[in-house]
């Protein structure tokens, strides 16, 4: 049985790649992502919009990927 991270009492890491189309990316996805980096600090968090966009946390821009 997996443990829940409140359980084992740590602090979510790691990489979070999350990939949706760009109106539910820029409406839901996009107000939400600095309040959520700041709460899980050690989570490397990258959103992929569309087609061939993507966002990182960790460089903090735009670029056109592929």
């Amino acid at each position: 049985m997996r443990s829940s991270v409140h359980e084992r009492h740590e602090t979510p890491h790691g990489r979070l790649h999350l990939s949706c189309v760009t109106a539910f990316g820029n409406e839901c996805l996009a107000p939400a992502v600095p309040k959520f980096a700041r709460r899980f600090p050690q989570l490397d968090v990258s959103i992929e919009l569309g087609i061939g966009w993507s966002i990182s946390l960790e460089s903090v821009s735009m670029s056109p990927s592929g």
